[in-house]
């Protein structure tokens, strides 16, 4: 490292104590002279004006009220002025103030930083050391003086006496605070720092009388302020304003007083306001609940007594929780005013926690009276509902009783005069509305609540099987006289099985049209045992049908399907059998024989006399040589 580097350091050392040694000699020497002129003297040069001692002598007389003592008024020799300023130092020393390390050749020598000293000493003395907040030291207790002046000023955070005072806004709210009228802060920027402190000191030396000890540049054009300059200065202000601080405590008591009593004017408002809010909503609701006219409608009627009970569950214990704050602030009201010594409050009549509570009873009776009204009046309309279904359900039982007598036993002899009749009662019963009156009923009565019905046996349960009973016996009846029909048209056929026949047909004519279309045919023709070969062979069926029309109507279908399941007992029938038991091949084997309904025996028979071919049965030679 070089030796320009090392001694770099200490010479930007030397030039800020040079800097700060030449601001305290400026603040120092124009603190002196704002009070030295009381007694037409003057520092010229604080280094040099010291020398005889009797400038310092005059400067304790002016400040501290202490004679003069005997000392040489003319010094031209050395040793006399020592003399002075050894008798200066003692005055100084006498009056209070502690000058440390200070001697009298300190002073005759013209040492500067030690008469730089001694007038902070003095300062300190005289301006700072009275200063007393929360039993700090000085200095501690003019920072908080300036903190608590300062709290709640944009950009001002005052911290120390060096640096927070730099931009001139610390100041400027010091002004402000005591005297709004002088300083507009809103409109002071921090970056008009220059600007900020030059209108703050002409401020203070015009209005206040506050001589400017500083000056611009020794805030703005130096690395860190000089601290004992800034406290020099700053403490003219606490001196300035603290006979307004006395009359602040007495107006902060002025105010509490003021406040404490429009906080009780408040309190006390807002105590009518909550009881009349309460007073009228207790006037209101009661006449709402005493109202009785209950709707004749079930429903409406529960929906009432649902919204009574959300009332209670809900409206009624916020309300009540609303006068119990109200009678709690009454109860504050009178408290805060004993604890302060004040006159009791009394509420006007009318408001008070006693008749609030006269008013509140009388709406716990309203309601009382409301739910006993309200539930008689729902267990009246309940009554007449039970009444209503039992009419209705005794009824609709009879009628499903004679409807079963007339289904099954029919007046009529003829055929068709029965089918018409059976017809006739099936379309009544299919057609009727009388189970879903039942239905509905019944949902009204359980949306009601109601489960016992002591006027009637029957339940919904029970007459809807009677009412599927009746429609599936009215239904089987109907299936039966048709085949009876058709079995008279088709002599020779088993009416049992034209009954199978119509009973399938119609459970695939879903639209009951009386038609099946190509899908319906084929599953229809499946399930009765009828098989096709390939779809070709379902298709020329299918079209021998319906002669083009796509729909396979009922006596045609009848026709087909006697026509697939007769018996005729002739070769080619037998034949065409045996051909489809092998799959449609010329012989059969073994295994394809054992098809329901063939038995054991009957498969051992055919295989012991029916002739083989390459291994197979050959069924089409032995049913040949058996017909004639």
């Amino acid at each position: 490292m070089s030796v320009a580097s090392q001694q770099a350091p200490d010479n930007t050392v030397r030039l800020m104590d040079k800097e700060w040694e030449n601001i305290q000699k400026k603040t120092f020497t124009k603190w002196a002279n704002s009070h030295l002129v009381k007694k037409g003297s003057k520092i010229a040069d604080a280094e040099a004006d010291f020398v005889d001692g009797i400038l310092l002598m005059k400067l304790i007389n002016t400040l501290f009220r202490t004679a003069m003592p005997k000392h040489n008024a003319r010094c031209a020799i050395r040793p006399q002025q020592l003399d002075n300023a050894q008798i200066a130092i003692q005055m100084t020393e006498s009056a209070g103030v502690r000058l440390n390390f200070l001697k009298p050749n300190h002073l005759v020598d013209k040492d500067l930083k030690m008469i730089l000293g001694m007038l902070w000493a003095i300062i300190l003395d005289y301006q700072i050391k009275g200063i007393s907040v929360e039993e700090m030291s000085a200095k501690e207790g003019l920072l908080l003086w300036c903190q608590r002046k300062t709290k709640g000023y944009r950009d001002v955070n005052v911290e120390n006496f060096t640096t927070s005072w730099v931009n001139g806004l610390a100041l400027a709210a010091l002004i402000h605070r005591h005297r709004p009228d002088l300083i507009d802060f809103d409109s002071l920027k921090k970056e008009d720092k220059a600007h900020n402190l030059k209108l703050c000191f002409d401020v203070a030396e015009r209005d206040l009388g506050i001589a400017p000890l500083l000056d611009v540049e020794d805030l703005v054009n130096v690395a860190r302020p000089d601290e004992r300059s800034v406290m020099t200065y700053i403490s003219e202000f606490y001196h300035k304003f603290s006979s307004q601080d006395t009359k602040e405590v007495a107006a902060r008591r002025v105010q509490k007083f003021v406040q404490f009593a429009q906080g009780m004017e408040e309190m006390e408002r807002q105590y009518l306001q909550s009881t009349s809010e309460l007073l009228d909503w207790i006037q209101q609701t009661s006449a709402t609940l005493s109202d009785h006219n209950f709707p004749d409608d079930i429903e409406q009627s529960r929906e009432l007594l649902e919204r009574f009970k959300h009332y209670k569950l809900n409206e009624k214990p916020s309300r009540n929780q609303f006068k119990l704050d109200t009678e709690a602030s009454y109860a504050n009201i009178l408290t805060k005013l004993r604890a302060n010594n004040r006159v009791a409050w009394a509420a006007p009549a009318g408001h008070t926690v006693q008749d609030v509570d006269a008013h509140w009873d009388q709406l716990a009776q309203v309601e009382s009276d409301r739910f006993r009204a309200l539930r008689d009046h729902i267990s009246k309309l309940k009554e007449g509902m039970r009444l209503h279904y039992a009419t209705v359900a005794n009824n609709f039982y009879q009628w499903v009783t004679d409807l079963k007598n007339s289904v099954l036993e029919t007046p009529e002899s003829d055929l068709q005069k029965q089918q018409h009749y059976l017809q006739g009662k099936l379309l009544e019963i299919e057609n009727s509305d009388k189970l879903r009156e039942l239905e509905a009923l019944t949902k009204q009565m359980e949306a009601a609540g109601i489960d016992e019905n002591p006027h009637t046996d029957y339940t919904l349960e029970e007459l809807s099987l009677l009412f599927d009973q009746l429609k599936n016996i009215a239904s089987k009846k109907v299936h039966f006289i048709d085949g009876q029909i058709v079995a008279q048209t088709k002599k020779g056929v088993d009416p049992a099985l034209i009954q199978e026949f119509k009973e399938t047909f119609k459970h695939f004519d879903k639209d009951n049209s009386n038609s099946l279309d190509r899908l319906e045919f084929k599953a229809c023709a499946q399930s009765l045992g009828v098989p096709f070969r390939d779809d070709d062979a379902f298709e020329h069926e299918f079209q021998s049908l319906t002669g083009g029309d796509q729909q396979v109507f009922f006596d045609p279908f009848v026709d087909w399907m006697i026509k697939q399941t007769e018996d005729t007992d002739s070769a080619a029938q037998i034949k065409a059998s045996f051909k489809l038991l092998a799959n449609d091949q010329a012989h059969i084997g073994n295994d394809e024989l054992h098809v329901q309904p063939l038995t054991q025996n009957e498969v051992a028979f055919v295989v012991d006399r029916f002739p083989k071919a390459g291994g197979r049965i050959d069924y089409d030679s032995f049913v040949t040589a058996s017909f004639v």
